[in-house]
């Protein structure tokens, strides 16, 4: 009904002059703004920036960090528009000619409204909620990937590596994980099978996880207590900020929060169809849940090991089988899975 401008032209025509590397990905991002527009019929003057976000994190699959640089982009282009006056000069063209002079300048100043509401966002706690069908699942190979991501030569990347290991090899929650102690690592089943003890606590399901052919998480955990030399109390820790401090000599807090195992794995992004997508700690949970189908260990078993009771959200975690992928008849039921995902 009224004219609109052309968005390629609006959003990426006379960028401001930067470095090459912030031009190039100003315009990445402004042009797939303009494409999701276009390939929607949406409105370039009054864009649904929220819809945009849950495009990008759920059909794009972007890690959060990489949507929030898609969005800040996208807003400095805005407000830059709105500064120079372009945004209010194609609002009042498309409106010229609504007879009731009083009415087109409200719907003027509605629209700018509009606008900076939608620019006035806030990426801090940004958390999509995925349903079954948008969960990551996980390969072998991109857990391999993921899992030799930090640098197992700092303090930082033992620890990290470590949980990482630990959130796959025992499909923990974050809240599980940050409550074990370094005396739940090593119990013993009937005196001869070595086990992770889970403690109980509001928000965790006590219980034993046999580390079987997995224990090579608990191997990468030892390794970051070691050289932590932390013999006692929680098992992982946060870091105090010293920028003065090397990594080797930074103090470490006594503990380290469900929130902070989230901010560890966004730091390791994997690329996947050409986007870097962030891993979160129900991503490994899951995959251990599949690994643990693929062993054709039986549905009871895996709902303790996971400690959950519906057996329906369990097929949630497994998705759709592929019964290609079990341990074939005959095999150690962990062995297969270990020369899957054997780690140096």
């Amino acid at each position: 009904m009224f004219p609109s401008p052309d968005p390629t032209q609006l959003l990426l025509g006379h960028l401001p002059d930067t470095t090459e590397r912030q031009f190039k990905d100003a315009r990445n991002r402004l042009g797939a703004l303009v494409t999701w527009l276009e390939n929607t019929g949406g409105d370039v003057l009054q864009p649904n920036l929220d819809a945009y976000l849950w495009y990008l994190l759920q059909d794009r699959k972007l890690a959060p960090a990489t949507a929030k640089a898609h969005l800040y982009s996208i807003r400095a282009r805005y407000k830059t528009l709105q500064q120079e006056g372009v945004i209010r000069e194609h609002l009042q063209a498309r409106y010229r000619e609504v007879p009731d002079r009083t009415e087109a300048v409200l719907a003027v100043a509605e629209a700018l409204r509009y606008l900076e509401k939608a620019l006035d966002f806030s990426l801090e706690d940004l958390k999509p909620k995925r349903t079954p069908d948008d969960y990551l699942r996980l390969t072998a190979e991109q857990i391999f990937s993921l899992l030799h991501k930090p640098d197992p030569h700092t303090h930082s990347g033992r620890r990290d590596r470590a949980v990482l290991a630990l959130l796959f090899t025992a499909g923990l929650r974050k809240t599980e994980l940050v409550r074990l102690q370094v005396k739940d690592l090593h119990f013993w089943i009937d005196d001869d099978e070595l086990a992770l003890h889970v403690p109980k606590c509001r928000a965790c399901v006590e219980r034993l996880v046999p580390y079987e052919d997995l224990i090579w998480g608990l191997e990468w955990v030892d390794i970051w207590l070691q050289a932590a030399e932390i013999d006692e109390g929680y098992v992982f820790r946060g870091f105090y900020r010293k920028r003065q401090r090397q990594d080797e000599t930074r103090k470490m807090r006594d503990s380290l929060s469900p929130n902070a195992v989230e901010r560890i794995l966004a730091n390791y992004p994997l690329e996947i169809d050409g986007d870097q997508v962030a891993v979160n700690p129900m991503d490994l949970r899951r995959a251990y849940a599949r690994v643990l189908y693929e062993a054709r260990l039986p549905l009871d078993e895996i709902l303790y090991r996971l400690g959950l009771k519906d057996s329906n959200t369990l097929l949630n975690y497994i998705g759709t089988a592929n019964d290609s992928l079990r341990v074939p008849a005959g095999e150690p039921i962990f062995a297969y899975l270990a020369a899957r995902t054997a780690l140096e």
